[in-house]
């Protein structure tokens, strides 16, 4: 019973983020993640080593800035096991309110192309942000590398190209990128996705419930 209970409120029959054998999850697809490249690590990191403490998140998008209960995922466009959770995590910030913050950390594509669009929809017209971060989940993973398909997908926001444009070509905006992306690295994540509740980490992409539980309790469900 108690591996049947550790499923339901983990995703794994041995606790959270344990990767030994489960009958309920025999794959193990709720630990998988895209892997991280580890060779600038001092030394290989592991789960007990993952946490948003002391990380500047400050500069990343934010939707419900505010609220008390925090979520910051950590994932990749062009991530499959990211792909498959984001709509998850999407919906319970929506639901909840919880204050969710969002790291597109570029692992399988071959450019920073999106993280650099997003980073300047963002600041032109966040609730405009949320709906590219959408569309680029949501789109052919081919067109993640696509300066066609970014102008296309500008276009449809109805933004200021010119200006969208202007930005993601600034290397300004390329410095800013990647200070960001080495301070997400600061939280010593392996893989993506990686979630945080309330400084909890989830490794992989564990069933809605799991999150929602962590957030809000076994009864969830009722609220």
């Amino acid at each position: 019973m108690r591996g049947v209970y550790m499923f339901y409120i983990t995703g794994s029959c041995n606790g959270l983020n344990q990767t030994a054998f489960c009958v309920f999850d025999p794959k193990g697809q709720n630990n998988e993640v895209s892997a991280v490249s580890a060779t600038c690590r001092l030394k290989p990191t592991t789960i007990t080593d993952l946490t948003p403490k002391g990380v500047d998140m400050s500069g990343f998008p934010v939707l419900n800035r505010g609220d008390k209960d925090k979520i910051v995922m950590i994932g990749c466009y062009g991530c499959d096991y990211t792909r498959k959770v984001y709509p998850m995590i999407k919906d319970l910030a929506n639901k909840s309110k919880a204050d969710f913050t969002f790291v597109n950390y570029p692992v399988k594509v071959k450019t920073d192309l999106m993280t650099r669009l997003g980073r300047c929809v963002y600041q032109q017209d966040q609730a405009k942000y949320w709906k590219l971060n959408d569309t680029l989940f949501a789109t052919d993973k081919a067109n993640l590398d696509d300066a066609a398909f970014a102008q296309k997908a500008i276009a449809d926001l109805g933004l200021d190209s010119a200006g969208i444009n202007r930005c993601v070509d600034d290397p300004a905006t390329e410095d800013l990128v990647n200070k960001q992306l080495n301070e997400a690295a600061n939280t010593n994540f392996y893989g993506t996705p990686t979630i945080f509740i309330n400084s909890q980490a989830f490794v992989g992409p564990k069933p809605y419930r799991v999150y929602a539980i962590s957030l809000e309790g076994l009864l969830y469900w009722l609220k």
